[in-house]
This record gives structure tokens, C-alpha cells and sequence, in this order.
């Protein structure tokens, strides 16, 4: 409640280190990929682009929950700790993510059945690839700017002197 910075800030701080978090497995899919694998740079693209997406709507959802004012609570030092529902906490987060991944689940279900019904090769499928990413990142911009967005709300709220 004392720092000079504004609220947005040290939320915008918080988030930098657990998207670092984050992006350990990614990296490590990625070097499995490739050194195991033997996946393609462009394929390693094609991944990153989508799991770095898929990153950011966690964010955006982590952002919600974590700042939910019903959830946390300031203590008397004025730090922003899990009030006693830790365990509702942790359930809204897996149920709420999974709600936000619903349009990408649905999207590849959908691509896995056209793609039962025409089978295409590898080199038919690289045009679809943009859009794919496209659609990725759109999800990924509108949760995580709703998630952010509602987060620094919240979290200016709970950092307020009481």
C-alpha cells in the first residue's frame, strides 16, 4: 500500500514473472522437438507462436482469479494473500481456463473432422497455418485484455488503504 508505483505496475511486474514461469515447459518442448524429433524450424515456429499464445489467455485468466476480491485479501502489511478459499481458488482457475480454451478446443475438433473426412498432406495444410496462429492470438488478445484489464481494476482495489 506504500509503494510509489502505481498499481498496473507492480501487477504488470507480478505477471512478467510467472509468464517467465510459464515458458520453461514451452522451451523445453521446443528443444525436445527439435533434438528428438527432428521437428522443423518453421514447425518450432508454427508452436511457438501458438504456445506463446495459449500463454497469454493463462495470463489473462490467472490475472481474473488472482485478483478476484472475493478470493484475495490484503493482509495487514498490506500484502495481497489467498483469503481461505485457496482450494475455490484453484478450481475457478482450471474451470475458467477451460472456458476461455473452449473456442481452440472447438476449433480443433472441428479441423480434426474435416481432416477425416479429406485427408490432406503436410505441404496442403502450410496455407491454413497463418490462420490458425491468427485465430490463436485473436483469443489470446481478447481474454488476455479482458483478464488484464479487469486485474489491475482489481488489484487497484485490494491494494487501497482500508
Amino acid at each position: 500500500m506504500s509503494a510509489p508505483a502505481r498499481p498496473a505496475a507492480i501487477l504488470w511486474g507480478k505477471l512478467q514473472a510467472i509468464a517467465l514461469f510459464l515458458l520453461w515447459p514451452l522451451l523445453l518442448v521446443g528443444a525436445a522437438g527439435s533434438q528428438i524429433l527432428g521437428a522443423s524450424p518453421f514447425t518450432l515456429l508454427l508452436f511457438a507462436a501458438i504456445a506463446l499464445a495459449g500463454t497469454v489467455t493463462a495470463l489473462g485468466v490467472l490475472t481474473i482469479v488472482g485478483t478476484s476480491p472475493r478470493l484475495m485479501r490484503p493482509d495487514d502489511g498490506g500484502q495481497i494473500v489467498q483469503g481461505s478459499r485457496s482450494f475455490l481458488a484453484a478450481m475457478l482457475l482450471v474451470i475458467v481456463f477451460e472456458l476461455a480454451s473452449a473456442p481452440a478446443v472447438q476449433g480443433w475438433w472441428w479441423l480434426a473432422e474435416y481432416l477425416r473426412r479429406r485427408p490432406m498432406r503436410g505441404e496442403e495444410l502450410l496455407p491454413y497455418a497463418p490462420w490458425v496462429v491468427a485465430a490463436a492470438w485473436l483469443l489470446a488478445l481478447v481474454v488476455g485484455g479482458i483478464g488484464i484489464g479487469i486485474g489491475v481494476r482489481n488489484y487497484g482495489r485490494l491494494s487501497r488503504p482500508r
